[in-house]
């Protein structure tokens, strides 16, 4: 299930940011290596749909993957 958002920001040099999901739950954690293959960067405000799936490098916490713009 795709899930929808806007890029809260986006660190070209360290290559993550985050995304604030338009469900209003907490924000998500989204690395360069899961942007589409058409992406390689994101920008502020920019619309964003993505998968949910787990992140085992943040504690269990949640990340985004395949994420495109809308």
């Amino acid at each position: 299930m795709r899930v929808t958002g806007k890029v809260k920001f986006f660190t070209d040099e360290k290559g993550f940011g985050f995304i604030m999901p338009d469900d209003g739950g907490p924000e998500v954690f989204v690395h360069r290596t899961d942007l589409a293959r058409s992406l390689n960067i994101l920008l502020s405000d920019q619309r964003v749909s993505y998968e949910l799936i787990d992140n085992p490098r943040r504690g269990g916490g949640k990340k985004a993957a395949n994420v495109e713009l809308v």
